[in-house]
């Protein structure tokens, strides 16, 4: 009996991500962990799901690892080419392009959403510096952050089109 071929999908990592973004990510996650000194190899191509010698393969070094690294986070933080406001509409265009351009990192968008909501408030309980909010107060924050978080955040396809 012929033995069964295995799907390509199983070959390759039961993911979609190509392998080379799925090392650098692990490499990211293992130096923000482990700091670049104590980050192994095998630690990276295993949470890559991948083998050690198909890392080096795609990568190289851990030293490249580490540039590479860098170079994808920096391309992140490239700014868009903007033209230069000179009325308030231009400056909405100019702030929203700016903003789709930087944000819609589902983790960012928690963090930032939490901290509106949150402001000073867990710190100011923690030190009895004020009162407990009412439900009433709480639903009030709610709704307002909410308002607030949506303006940051326009459906993309609202981005362009500003009144």
């Amino acid at each position: 009996m012929p033995p069964q071929a295995t799907p390509k999908s199983r070959q390759s990592g039961s993911d979609e991500t190509p392998a080379r973004q799925r090392i650098l990510d692990a490499a990211f996650t293992t130096f923000m962990e482990s700091g670049f000194a104590a980050a192994s190899m095998l630690e990276i191509a295993t949470r890559a799901r991948v083998s050690k010698r198909e890392l080096y393969a795609l990568v190289g070094s851990k030293q490249e690892m580490l540039v590479a690294c860098i170079r994808e986070r920096a391309k992140r933080l490239q700014m868009p080419d903007l033209p230069e406001p000179h009325d308030r509409q231009a400056l909405a265009r100019t702030l929203e392009t700016f903003g789709t351009q930087l944000s819609g990192d589902p983790s960012e968008m928690v963090e930032h959403f939490s901290g509106l909501l949150w402001g000073n408030l867990k710190i100011t309980l923690l030190l009895r510096v004020a009162e407990r909010p009412s439900p009433r107060e709480i639903a009030r924050r709610a709704r307002d952050v909410t308002a607030a978080f949506l303006k940051i955040y326009p459906q993309p396809d609202k981005a362009r089109s500003v009144d």
